[in-house]
């Protein structure tokens, strides 16, 4: 399980994630990103770790240069062309793909998507996903008022959660994109 978080700000395009993979009951050190760059894309995601695998693999062979997202429904094309492609997969266990959460962004927009519910929405403003998900967007939501944490809010919420969950562990990774 992971904590991963995504915050907009009108210069920057901010991912922050904790560096533990679980498999089960047993901890391990990050080997597969949880936050992975595809040409102009970032990807983070929680759930299956070979479903990573084979979505960064996807995206490699079919993304243009350029490719752009403009709307919610460009994401939900995207993940239409990768289960066409991955659907009679026989290591992809369907069940734990659809556990899985992502958030995606090029230089300009921010979307969450679910597998569960196939669903995706723009990310306006801050998002978090994972298993501590729920510590990270409470502590982000009480940094609001803090002028000492308004540089670091993101970063300093991923590290709350990692405290209080058992499936998330530091160090703490972000990633800046530049908005344009």
């Amino acid at each position: 399980m992971s904590v991963l978080g995504i915050e907009i700000t009108k210069n920057k395009i901010k991912f922050a994630y904790d560096t533990q993979t679980t498999m089960g009951n047993r901890k391990h050190e990050e080997k597969e990103q949880k936050v992975f760059q595809v040409r102009n894309l970032t990807v983070a995601m929680s759930g299956d770790t070979m479903y990573r695998q084979y979505l960064k693999r996807y995206l490699e062979e079919t993304l243009s240069e350029d490719y752009k997202l403009n709307e919610p429904v460009d994401v939900c094309n995207l993940m239409d062309g990768f289960f066409t492609k991955y659907k009679e997969n026989k290591h992809l266990d369907q069940k734990e793909v659809k556990s899985s959460t992502m958030l995606i962004a090029d230089a300009s927009k921010a979307y969450y998507f679910s597998l569960e519910n196939y669903g995706c929405l723009e990310v306006l403003d801050s998002e978090f996903i994972g298993s501590g998900w729920e510590l990270a967007q409470g502590a982000y939501l009480a940094f609001e008022k803090a002028q000492s944490f308004e540089e670091n809010r993101l970063l300093e919420s991923i590290k709350i959660a990692c405290q209080k969950d058992i499936y998330c562990s530091e160090p703490v990774k972000i990633i800046e994109i530049d908005r344009k």
